[in-house]
């Protein structure tokens, strides 16, 4: 916690930034879809 609350207002951002990323890379609409089918089909 303490390396994290010592970065700067830019690296802060920057990291903000990559996470966002991260997140919409990772649990758009059609991936969480395509993965939500995925498990329905070895459902049935």
């Amino acid at each position: 916690m303490n390396k994290v609350l010592e970065l700067t207002q830019e690296q802060r951002k920057e990291m903000q930034r990559n996470a966002i990323e991260h997140v919409r890379s990772k649990f758009d609409n059609e991936t969480m879809l395509a993965k939500t089918l995925r498990v329905y089909q070895t459902l049935i």
